[in-house]
């Protein structure tokens, strides 16, 4: 069983919810745009 993500990912357009999720979707360029925009940080931190 895989453990959802608990924050909003957005890669190809798609929300992610799981590693399937990002396996099938997975877009380094919407993965960096994510991470430099520090959303991830703010919310965790």
């Amino acid at each position: 069983m895989t453990k959802p993500i608990k924050f909003n990912l957005i890669l190809d357009g798609k929300p992610i919810r799981d590693i399937t999720g990002l396996e099938e979707n997975f877009n380094i360029d919407d993965l960096l745009e994510h991470y430099k925009s520090g959303k991830e940080k703010k919310q965790c931190g």
